[in-house]
């Protein structure tokens, strides 16, 4: 597998920069081998579909509606009545 050619960094470590899928991914070893191997490692691994994507990886952000929901669930026996009403107002006007 085809990898860039390592570069030789001021403290004696090899470097590679891996492109992939839109990522940059940094390898780097105190030997040329070393380092090629494991970027071949990474590249075969991201190949075979191992490696998900950062996106994939974040997790779902709730909407106004759901964050008002679950902060006055939290907050139920502290927050007076007419706090949690001027939150329900809120949540009906502004989550068109």
């Amino acid at each position: 597998m085809k990898v860039p050619e390592p570069r030789k960094l001021s403290s004696g470590k090899w470097f590679i920069q891996l492109r992939l899928g839109g990522e940059s991914i940094p390898v780097s070893d105190y030997s040329k081998k070393e380092c090629i191997k494991q970027a071949q490692l990474i590249k075969a691994g991201y190949l075979a579909g191992k490696r998900q994507k950062a996106a994939e990886q974040e997790p779902e952000v709730p909407t106004l509606q759901q964050a008002v929901d679950n902060y006055i669930a939290k907050r139920a026996n502290t927050l007076s009545p007419s706090t949690i009403r001027g939150y329900r107002i809120i949540q009906r006007c502004r989550t068109r």
